[in-house]
């Protein structure tokens, strides 16, 4: 990919070293949620990093010259990959603009079934924030829209997504899988279980109250979902929890699903707000069912 190469070094910069700079978009969203999307580049000098800023900007100085290749990383995203940027002395490298594809929640470089059973465990009424790839506010059926058409695209790496809105999938009518999640104390620690399964489960998601004074330090997965996908954060009194089984193996029998390292409470126990178990194993049929205890 050909790069642009100015006149002249930014005053900031070493004498001798060279600067990078560019933009970037995140499929699905609009300008001004760009941000905090890491950018770094590897080569010839060592490591270099930096942020994007929320209209996608970014800007790395002081780069030894030479070859490098530039990796750009979201949570929520597919990882952009250009190769041979060359660094050249007292000059500034612009990059063509670079957009990352919708999808890869579980970060395993690949947009699959398990990324659609991950974006519909934390949708409504779960509604995970850190799940919310569209930045509308809400994670719903627009964000797994995203990630359901681009369930085996090829090319994310180093092609740039389109920037046009994509249309809400037709989804048909399918049967519902059902599972009953609960916390059972373990001493300082609470077992995420799952009591009752009807079909098959691949991925649940759940929204708790903590009690007062309660810090999360950890949550493991436990049994059968052990070398699957966790993701979960504390917010306030709030605790958020996805995962998803090892391999994307069906699961039809009751288990545990992740021990919570609970620390500083009152002694109260925490208690299920909100679940979303999800095991329709067609990802176009998007419909998890929330159960609100």
């Amino acid at each position: 990919m050909a790069l642009i190469l100015a006149a002249a070094l930014p005053v900031s910069a070493a004498a001798g070293l060279g600067s990078l700079s560019g933009s970037l978009y995140l499929q699905g969203r609009t300008a001004g949620h760009f941000a905090n999307v890491n950018v770094s580049i590897e080569g010839t000098g060592g490591v270099y990093w930096t942020v994007s800023d929320a209209m996608g900007n970014f800007a790395i100085q002081d780069i030894e010259p030479g070859s490098y290749t530039a990796t750009f990383t979201h949570p929520l995203f597919m990882k952009a990959v250009r190769t041979s940027v060359t660094i050249t002395p007292d000059s500034l490298v612009s990059l063509p603009e670079v957009g990352l594809w919708a999808g890869d929640l579980d970060q395993d470089a690949n947009v699959d079934d398990m990324d659609w059973y991950l974006c519909s465990a934390s949708s409504s009424l779960v509604s995970d924030p850190a799940f919310d790839m569209d930045a509308d506010g809400d994670v719903d059926l627009d964000d797994c829209t995203l990630a359901a058409n681009n369930i085996d695209q090829q090319g994310m790496t180093d092609t740039n997504p389109p920037k046009s809105a994509l249309a809400p999938l037709a989804l048909p009518a399918a049967s519902m899988v059902v599972g009953d999640l609960s916390l059972a104390p373990q001493g300082n620690f609470y077992l995420l279980k799952v009591d009752r399964i009807i079909g098959s489960l691949y991925a649940a998601g759940l929204r708790v109250n903590l009690p007062p004074g309660a810090i999360v330090n950890g949550v493991d997965l436990q049994d059968d979902f052990t070398g699957g996908v966790v993701r979960w954060h504390q917010a306030g009194s709030t605790l958020y929890i996805v995962i998803g089984t090892a391999n994307g193996t069906a699961i039809t029998w009751s288990t545990g699903l992740a021990l919570i390292h609970l620390a500083g409470n009152s002694g109260l126990a925490p208690s299920i707000v909100a679940q979303n178990t999800v095991g329709q194993p067609n990802y176009l049929a998007f419909l998890p069912l929330a159960m609100r205890n």
